[in-house]
């Protein structure tokens, strides 16, 4: 029913959408258990991207507009006065005149530094699984 509900939002949005059930479901996903999961969205145009590759692009970006990165670095406290932010770190005191919390999954610990309410987000472990092993494993 779920793969309904986002097929139904996404079709007019996303080209070459496919609403997959049963048979042709499995054709795709031989190992899927049809029986729990009974349908699913497929995009033929879908791609892989290396994600590495994205993300040092993005740091290369930040850095080379000046910004600095601080890896292995905890958050102590954040407090503002006079319209700049404080974050005082492991790695010392860093004064800025804007926060972006960009702490993914962990956003809710860092929102609770400066009394912002949470969205009740909960650090999940991931599964990642390549597919195409499915596809050409005789599975």
């Amino acid at each position: 029913m779920l793969a309904e509900q986002h097929y139904e939002e996404m079709k007019n949005e996303v080209n070459n959408l496919q609403l997959l059930e049963g048979d042709e479901l499995r054709s795709l996903v031989p190992v899927i258990d049809t029986d729990i999961y009974t349908s699913g969205i497929f995009e033929k145009d879908a791609m892989d991207i290396d994600t590495h590759a994205v993300h040092q692009g993005y740091i290369n970006g930040f850095l080379g507009k000046g910004g600095t990165l601080f890896t292995n670095c905890n958050v102590n406290s954040i407090t503002r006065h006079n319209n700049i932010w404080c974050v005082d770190t492991t790695q010392g005191k860093i004064f800025v005149p804007m926060i972006i919390n960009a702490a993914g999954a962990w956003a809710d610990q860092v929102a609770s530094l400066v009394k912002v309410g949470n969205i009740n987000l909960e650090p999940k472990k991931r599964t990642y699984c390549n597919c195409d092993l499915f596809f050409h494993s005789g599975v």
